[in-house]
């Protein structure tokens, strides 16, 4: 996998670093899942007006058409066997909880990004 960040110089966000560690922990985890013959792993930070923004981009399989508004649900898996589930709606739920909120823009077989606004 080829790793390419590009990181601002950031506010500080108020955030309990542990759960928001876990929430982007998935995030990566899941983008190495949807690339299994090597890809593109992004990762970009921004400040925009009061929010920051945490972009996770990957080159992977993409997320299907008529999957996108079930993603964050619990128990909902697009990878069969090997998962369970709960990655992104744990995921949804620690960026909810900090006031953010989380989005994602798929085109199957082209990858996923993944968007997190955190104030």
């Amino acid at each position: 996998m080829i790793l390419d960040t590009n990181l601002a110089d950031l506010a500080q966000v108020i955030c309990n670093p542990s759960e928001t560690r876990e929430a982007l922990t998935n995030l990566v985890l899941n983008a190495e899942d949807a690339m299994p013959h090597w890809g593109k792993l992004s990762i970009s930070t921004a400040e925009v007006t009061d929010w920051t923004r945490i972009e996770i981009q990957d080159t992977g399989i993409g997320i299907p058409d008529n999957v996108p508004d079930r993603i964050f649900e619990p128990f909902f898996t697009i990878k069969g066997y090997e998962g369970n589930g709960l990655g992104l709606s744990i995921v949804r739920r620690i960026v909810q909880k900090h006031g953010g909120n989380i989005r994602i823009e798929s085109r199957p077989g082209q990858g996923s990004t993944f968007i997190l606004l955190l104030p």
